[in-house]
C-alpha cells in the first residue's frame, strides 16, 4: 500500500492464534458457574435455617397459649372448689404447668 490511499496512515496484517485465551476464558466462565451454583445453593441452606427456625418459633408459640389456656382454666376449677384434697391436687398440677409454661417462655427469649 502507498502513502496516498491510506491517507499516510500505517497499517499491518497480524494472526493471533488465541486457543490459550479462549482456554482461559472457557475456564473462567466454568469457575464463575460453579460459584454462582454454590452461592445459590447456600442462599437456600440460609433460607431453609430460617425457615425452620420461624415455624420452631410459631410452635413453641402454639405450646404456651395452650399451657397458658390449660393454666387458666385450672385456675378457675380451683377458684370454685373448697379448700381440701380435690383443690390441693389441682393446685399441685396447676403448679407443674406453671413451670411448664415458664420453662418454654424462657427458651424462647
Amino acid at each position: 500500500m502507498d502513502k496516498e490511499s491510506t491517507g499516510g496512515a500505517i497499517s499491518f496484517e497480524m494472526l493471533v492464534e488465541t486457543g490459550q485465551l479462549d482456554r482461559a476464558s472457557d475456564e473462567s466462565i466454568k469457575r464463575i458457574k460453579g460459584i454462582s451454583r454454590e452461592s445459590v445453593a447456600a442462599g437456600k441452606a440460609v433460607d431453609d435455617f430460617f425457615g425452620a427456625t420461624t415455624d420452631n418459633i410459631k410452635i413453641q408459640k402454639d405450646v404456651i397459649g395452650s399451657l397458658e389456656k390449660k393454666y387458666s382454666d385450672l385456675q378457675k376449677e380451683i377458684d370454685k372448689l373448697a379448700p381440701g384434697k380435690a383443690q390441693a391436687q389441682l393446685r399441685k398440677e396447676a403448679a407443674g404447668i406453671k413451670a411448664e409454661l415458664e420453662a418454654e417462655k424462657s427458651t424462647l427469649t
